[in-house]
């Protein structure tokens, strides 16, 4: 963005260009395609949106347009202006890639062999894990001594234990 008395110019960077360098301009360096007023202030910002085709622009003047291709003012996110917006959004073309995007999964979907990945999952399932089994075995080891313990007691000791057991489950 330049400012050339008064106009206006968006311009591109050129990546040699040091930081805090001020970008010097020759008057043959900009070809003016259009002039139409805009706001109040120098403008610091421009962004072009693709769909639907406009373009917002953002000024020092604390205002922020909304313009066509055509450049006509379609809107602006100015509080208290602008009641009605001048924008046709093409949802046609939004669904249209949506509804693309949806038939390529299902056919992607539609293509999965699954009896090979849930056998593949049912192998894996059943594989030696040493770890697993190691656990498994401390666990079983666990249960016999704990039964060991509960065989030496007496009768009126191991009912209270199963009687608290029963109450700790409910």
């Amino acid at each position: 963005m330049g400012n050339t008395g008064g106009d206006a110019f968006i311009t591109g960077v050129d990546a040699n260009i040091k930081k805090n360098e001020p970008i010097q301009f020759a008057s043959e360096d900009v070809e003016r395609v259009h002039r139409w007023k805009a706001h109040t202030e120098g403008i610091n910002y421009v962004n072009y949106v693709p769909e639907p085709e406009c373009f917002a622009t953002c000024s020092f003047d604390c205002n922020v347009f909304i313009w066509n291709i055509d450049c006509v003012k379609i809107g602006s996110l100015v509080l208290g202006s602008d009641k009605l917006w001048n924008i046709n959004i093409n949802k046609e073309k939004r669904n249209d890639y949506e509804r693309q995007e949806a038939i390529d999964l299902i056919e992607e979907v539609e293509q999965m062999d699954y009896e090979r990945m849930f056998s593949k999952q049912k192998k894996e399932a059943t594989k030696d894990r040493p770890l697993m089994k190691a656990l498994k075995e401390e666990q079983a080891e666990e249960m016999l001594a704990a039964e060991k313990k509960f065989e030496v007691l007496p009768e009126d000791e191991q009912n209270k234990m199963i009687l608290k057991e029963m109450n700790d489950n409910k």
